[in-house]
């Protein structure tokens, strides 16, 4: 796999939900592995921004996935408003 760069929360929404299709499961089989609700991962795939950061790490986890951080190089103005 190789990595995305994600810098908004919609991007990171739409790659969480395209790792869990890709590994044939539900929301609800994703959230079972690590004690989350069926609505607890359907909310982080359509609201990512009010997701809490222990949610995300128990999903990233539930999807055998690592969080990396690194430098995006040269600052440019994306004009998203935070």
């Amino acid at each position: 796999m190789k990595p995305q760069p994600i810098t908004l929360p919609n991007q990171l929404a739409a790659a969480l939900r395209s790792q869990r299709t890709l590994r044939g499961m539900t929301q609800a089989e994703a959230g079972a592995n690590v004690g989350l609700l069926q609505k607890t991962v359907s909310a982080m795939e359509t609201s990512p921004e009010r997701c809490s950061i222990f949610s995300l790490f128990k999903l990233i986890a539930a999807l055998d996935l690592q969080l990396v951080l690194e430098p995006r190089g040269p600052r440019r103005n994306t004009g998203v408003e935070w």
